[in-house]
């Protein structure tokens, strides 16, 4: 039934498990609020791993994330509690990782590259300001991207910081379908002004 197709999404050992995201059969509008009646439907997930820097209070940061799909998208809803949001840097290229913004990396089987033996992640740092900024593979360059992923940030209140994206997934044998199994991380960068 259209209620509980999924696409099976997998984070790593360290998630505790597959992400089941469930499929939208509506537009979702990109606004930044997460009011679509689908995001009610996707379980939240944590930020919760620490890859490197500094530890960090919950009054520092804190983070969660829901992801729902269509046969050409995955979207995701990141909300981030951040009591220090850090923009350094004029040139969005330069040390992007000194500045805070969101991380997706997506790995997708079943993409169509040429290559029989190399399953291709793609990465795509969001920043605050809404910058999109994709990344080669091992993180050899970065360059700066207009079109394609679509990404829409709001402050509702306090520190609450809500990223709503939209990340098409493309050249793919067939579009994504319900069981359907990718891999990806979120994470975020966190830098407070320090550059770490």
């Amino acid at each position: 039934s259209p209620t509980d197709q999924v696409c099976s999404i997998s984070p790593s050992a360290l998630s505790g498990g597959n992400y089941y995201a469930p499929k939208s059969f509506e537009k979702i509008v990109l606004d930044g609020k997460g009011e679509d009646s689908i995001w009610e439907k996707a379980p939240w997930r944590e930020i919760k791993y620490r890859w490197s820097g500094s530890d960090y209070t919950p009054q520092d940061f804190q983070g969660r994330y829901k992801i729902v799909w269509d046969k050409n998208s995955l979207y995701f809803l990141v909300e981030v509690i951040d009591n220090i949001l850090s923009d350094q840097h004029r040139d969005p290229i330069e040390k992007y990782w000194q500045d805070d913004g969101i991380r997706i990396s997506v790995r997708n089987p079943q993409l169509d590259t040429g290559q029989s033996n190399k399953e291709p992640v793609t990465s795509f740092v969001l920043a605050i300001n809404g910058d999109v900024i994709e990344l080669a593979p091992n993180n050899k360059s970065a360059k700066l991207v207009t079109e394609g992923l679509k990404v829409k940030r709001t402050n509702t209140k306090g520190n609450l910081h809500t990223w709503e994206v939209i990340y098409p997934i493309k050249n793919r044998k067939q579009p994504l379908m319900d069981g359907d199994f990718l891999g990806y991380t979120i994470c975020y960068y966190d830098s407070d002004g320090k550059g770490d």
